[in-house]
């Protein structure tokens, strides 16, 4: 979030402070934890949230989301949880992902 931004956030919550408002309260009506403004308010650094969000090194492929959509939605297991699917595939020896 550009600096001037978050100034006229921090300006607008310290006014609606001094008008009687809770500043609790009045972070969530703008969307904003009271941590991020109490982070802003205590020092200059600013926003630090990464605007980039990593990919679980674990993450299921296309590939393996399909196939798993697939067996889930089979006529065979589609009524089943997956905590009874899992099971009856291990005992056929398919292991998916």
């Amino acid at each position: 979030m550009p600096k001037d931004d978050r100034e006229r956030l921090v300006s607008a919550i310290t006014e609606a402070v001094k008008a009687g408002a809770r500043k609790e309260h009045a972070c969530n009506i703008l969307g904003l934890n009271i941590r991020t403004l109490q982070r802003w308010e205590k020092s200059s650094i600013g926003d630090r949230r990464s605007l980039i969000k990593k990919k679980p090194a674990n993450k299921l492929s296309k590939t393996e989301r399909s196939r798993i959509l697939a067996i889930c939605c089979s006529d065979e297991y589609k009524d089943l949880t997956p905590n009874e699917i899992v099971p009856l595939l291990a005992a056929k020896g398919t292991y998916i992902a």
